[in-house]
């Protein structure tokens, strides 16, 4: 009915203000009329709203997500809820936005359950993040079949050591595709690429101390993770599958380096200190809540609502023993949670220490 080229318009009109453009076409819409927008990008055809979206059902999927980006799930999502979604999405009906955000939410997720992949000359070796992968049912896809399987946690063709899925044999030059079925069944591409693009990952895998990635290596900094987020941004042999495999395993290793910007963290009955490691936090923006309202902040060493001195932050509003506190620090849109108590564990723990403080070593805090 009507479209924009290369900036002419065809049945409509274009204007811009403060640098935002408006489209306005006057096409008149029946009752019972399905109408969409679409944008034709990258060679794919993307339908960006329609009279088919489902406002409610689009806002549920919208917020699996942490931002508008919807690159990210948030915390706590999981696969009985994206279930959920799924059992009220009818793909015939429903503006395919939905259907595409609710199927990345799933492959996210899925991703989520593997904490690293190693490709190399003699073995494909999976290492796992937790129990949740016993709840689903992997591929390893190279050479002739029958291809290695892992059926809620039951390996094929395969072996199972502890969180670690090993597929001994000669890969060679052989693209290793690892997949995975999603709640309802439809199978996700995780990982696709051969040792070549294998050997991208090594800068990222020598990061962490072993292959669990639960510990950096000594002399990791900000800059060196700036650096590889730039390589796998910009590196065209990185596959879509694999770009995004690469960052989650970037995002733990910055998760951990802000972890190191502070020694520990002290709660008493009334306040909570924060004491960091050198001045790295100068660079970042931490933020306490107290029961999940905002409380008080230091932002590039200035305090907010608090007081700062020699490296340790203290917080000026009174609380309860049983109220739940929660520190985060932020860096480029990501938040991380460095500490969190709530009455129960705040009991706990000052029962095995002081009467009235709680110690936390970030060593023990999971990534």
């Amino acid at each position: 009915m009507a479209w924009v080229d290369n900036g002419e318009c065809v049945g409509c009109e274009a204007r811009i203000e403060e640098g935002v453009a408006y489209v306005e076409a006057s096409t008149p819409i029946s009752e019972g009329d399905e109408a969409s927008v679409k944008v034709f990008a990258g060679g794919k055809l993307y339908t960006a709203a329609s009279t088919a979206s489902r406002p409610i059902l689009l806002f549920n999927i919208k917020a699996l997500f942490t931002d508008d980006r919807c690159a990210e799930l948030r915390p706590g999502i999981t696969q009985p809820r994206l279930d959920v979604l799924f059992s009220n999405l009818d793909e015939d009906r429903t503006d395919e936005l939905h259907g595409r955000l609710l199927n990345r939410a799933q492959r996210l997720l899925l991703q989520k359950t593997i904490r690293s992949v190693i490709v190399s000359a003699g073995l494909v070796q999976v290492t796992f993040e937790g129990e949740a992968f016993k709840s689903h049912d992997y591929t390893i896809i190279f050479g002739a079949p029958p291809y290695a399987t892992l059926e809620k946690g039951y390996p094929n063709g395969s072996e199972l050591i502890d969180n670690t899925w090993i597929r001994p044999g000669g890969v060679g030059h052989q693209e290793v595709t690892i997949t995975a079925a999603g709640g309802i069944g439809k199978t996700y591409t995780l990982f696709s690429g051969n040792i070549e693009q294998a050997k991208i990952a090594l800068p990222i895998r020598q990061l962490f101390t072993d292959s669990t990635m639960t510990r950096l290596v000594a002399g990791v900094d900000q800059a060196s993770v700036d650096a590889l987020y730039m390589t796998v941004n910009g590196n065209p042999l990185i596959s879509v599958t694999n770009r995004a495999a690469y960052r989650s395993y970037l995002a733990i290793a910055q998760s951990l380096l802000l972890r190191l910007t502070v020694a520990k963290v002290v709660r008493t009955d009334d306040l909570l200190e924060v004491y960091f490691e050198g001045d790295t936090f100068k660079k970042h923006n931490y933020k306490l809540f107290v029961n999940d309202l905002y409380a008080s902040e230091i932002t590039q060493g200035n305090a907010y609502y608090s007081s700062v001195s020699n490296r340790v932050w203290t917080s000026s509003k009174k609380f309860g023993g049983n109220d739940h506190c929660k520190v985060i620090v932020e860096y480029q849109g990501v938040v991380t949670t460095l500490y969190e108590s709530d009455a129960a564990d705040a009991m706990t723990a000052s029962a095995l220490q002081e009467s009235d403080a709680t110690q936390c070593g970030l060593e023990k805090f999971q990534v």
